[in-house]
């Protein structure tokens, strides 16, 4: 596994212990809402444009990079 995966990782463990299902409810009880805002939209367009990152995706490092390199 690469670094940052490992890194991600550590954090969800780490979020989950600490604040356990609570991000995850919060997402659920809006999930209706924005679905409904959504469905309307689309009622009235064919498409949305969203923003998008204002830069290009970085390179992937090589293989064997370190921590720091990263």
């Amino acid at each position: 596994m690469s670094h940052i995966l490992k890194v991600v990782l550590l954090a969800g463990e780490y979020l989950n212990e600490e604040y356990g299902s609570r991000f995850y409810t919060k997402t659920q009880n809006i999930r209706r809402v924005l679905t409904k805002a959504y469905d309307n939209a689309f009622n009235d367009y064919d498409f949305i444009i969203m923003p998008t990152a204002p830069f290009k995706a970085y390179k992937l490092p090589p293989k064997d990079v370190s921590m720091k390199g990263t």
